[in-house]
């Protein structure tokens, strides 16, 4: 009896602490994030008991001369605890047709068609039915955007920048500005 009791208060003295409004905002360990899509502004709701974290899949990959050779991005937003509201990812990759081998620069702005290619996808989920609309950058369908990585934190495992990107698909054009700083990053060295 003496054990319930006490388990009780506990865990009442901790529900009171975690409810205090000088704790950080949760949403802060995903970093912050700001996504204007055609003018209006999202909430970001991302999934932070997760694993990953944050539900993130975000990599950087290096090679053994720690040059970035590759970065992949993802932001997912919640409707609730479990159905996606919309997902937005960027990737800096080589492009492939190219015959110059090059890296990634931080404070480089990078383009749809530059030889390190931003890429960016835009998934609206209908927080009911699954997948509503998808919009993906290609060279082929007249994508236009840029993505600038500003600051890579090799210590704390976080990437901050920007982005803006104008992408159509077969019935309408959506435009994307995305700022985003410190978000959760995985590094990987080959």
């Amino acid at each position: 009896m003496k054990k319930q009791l006490l388990a009780i208060l506990v865990f009442f003295a901790l529900l009171f602490h975690a409810c205090q409004p000088n704790n950080p905002n949760p949403s802060n360990l995903c970093g912050n994030v700001n996504i204007v899509v055609d003018g209006l502004s999202l909430s970001y709701n991302p999934a932070i008991n997760t694993f990953p974290p944050c539900d993130f899949l975000n990599t950087i990959t290096k090679n053994s001369a720690n040059e970035i050779l590759s970065i992949m991005l993802e932001f997912k937003s919640l409707c609730n605890t479990q159905l996606t509201d919309y997902q937005l990812t960027l990737n800096l990759t080589p492009d492939p047709s190219s015959s110059v081998f090059n890296t990634i620069a931080i404070g480089t702005t990078y383009s749809v068609y530059s030889p390190i290619q931003a890429l960016c996808g835009y998934t609206i989920y209908d927080c009911t039915i699954g997948i509503q609309e998808n919009y993906i950058t290609t060279q082929l369908n007249g994508s236009v955007g840029n993505l600038l990585i500003t600051s890579i934190d090799d210590v704390a495992n976080t990437i901050s920048g920007s982005g803006e990107f104008s992408i159509p698909n077969n019935t309408n054009t959506v435009d994307i500005i995305i700022d985003f700083i410190d978000i959760p990053i995985n590094i990987i060295t080959i």
